[in-house]
């Protein structure tokens, strides 16, 4: 297995994920990307300093090593936009949900997510309202 900290490139971590799927699709055979997220990173790298940071992520690919199968890869990457990027790259359009700040979708905004849905735009609507309000702004 590949442990890769700190940041691999982006272009490279896309390139090969599009090798990967290329390859899947040929064999006929399902791939999966994991997303794992650390909490409160940000906190540790501010506290603690980027050093322990790299450690910390160590420590968690170790643990990754220890469940996923001999073939799998892992990469420390900036998601967000590498998630994006994938998706654009694979000619895939991209839903954002629980958005509910402006911050946030100014960011998505500029990540060039397609759709983005959350508390800032609306509350859950009732299933039998959804058709009214589609019709009236014009987009039943």
């Amino acid at each position: 297995m590949r442990v890769v900290v700190p940041n691999p490139n982006r272009s490279l971590f896309l390139k090969q994920c599009d090798a990967l799927l290329r390859v899947a699709a040929d064999e006929r055979k399902s791939l999966a990307l994991m997303l794992v997220d650390v909490e409160r990173f940000r906190h540790v790298n501010e506290t603690l300093g980027r050093h322990t940071g790299d450690i910390l992520f160590q420590r968690v690919a170790q643990r990754l090593e220890t469940i996923l199968p001999a073939s799998a890869g892992i990469a420390r990457i900036n998601a967000d936009r590498t998630i994006i990027s994938l998706a654009h790259a694979l000619g895939l359009s991209v839903v954002a949900e629980g958005v509910e700040t402006a911050q946030q979708h100014a960011l998505l905004s500029l990540l060039r997510c397609n759709e983005v849905q959350g508390y800032l735009f609306s509350r859950p609507v009732p299933a039998d309202r959804v058709a009214a309000i589609l019709s009236a702004s014009g987009r039943s």
